[in-house]
């Protein structure tokens, strides 16, 4: 009888153990996304810059109005503000379900576990 609750035990602790593992490849995946993310507003932010540094000479030499060269500000900080509310809903919903799932699965292991230590206290009397 003692032979059944441990093979549940060790199921259920290979099943952590894989929910760990799926953690760790999503960290993984995120890491590369918000590298890549991060390289593209970059390169986007430096193309602005340049603009800028342009609308400034047009500025300086009369062409334009003082204070046109922000303008070119504008369409960067649209970009970096979309990203952030779409990164920041993923998130909140994407760790709202990793960690209910997660806490779940180790509920159902401690439970089995304290279940073993129940039958083997009762067996040994």
């Amino acid at each position: 009888m003692n032979e059944k609750p441990q093979s549940v035990s060790q199921e259920l602790w290979s099943h952590v153990e894989l929910e760990r593992r799926k953690d760790r490849r999503v960290r993984r995946i995120s890491i590369a996304a918000w590298s890549v993310t991060g390289l593209a507003i970059a390169f986007y932010a430096t193309i602005v810059v340049q603009q800028f540094s342009q609308y400034q000479r047009m500025v300086a030499s009369g062409m334009m109005p003082a204070g046109a060269e922000w303008n070119a500000f504008t369409p960067l900080a649209g970009v970096i503000g979309i990203v952030a509310l779409f990164v920041a809903t993923l998130a909140t919903i994407g760790m709202f379900f990793r960690l209910r799932t997660s806490s779940l699965e180790e509920l159902k292991v401690r439970l089995t576990s304290l279940e073993d230590l129940v039958v083997d206290h009762i067996e040994s009397k």
